[in-house]
């Protein structure tokens, strides 16, 4: 991926944490995981519903 611009808007991550289509990812079980969390098609849209 090649990220060419970056968005002014923060996505918190309590809103990502308490959002139940993101339940199972790595960063909800295990705090302080390291990058990256593979996202399934899913996880994109929901994702990307916060932009």
């Amino acid at each position: 991926m090649v990220v060419d611009s970056w968005r002014d808007r923060v996505i918190p991550f309590r809103a990502l944490h308490d959002d139940e289509r993101f339940q199972g990812m790595t960063f909800r079980r295990v705090p302080g995981a390291a990058n990256p969390h593979p996202l399934t098609e899913e996880h994109w849209a929901a994702l990307i519903s916060y932009l």
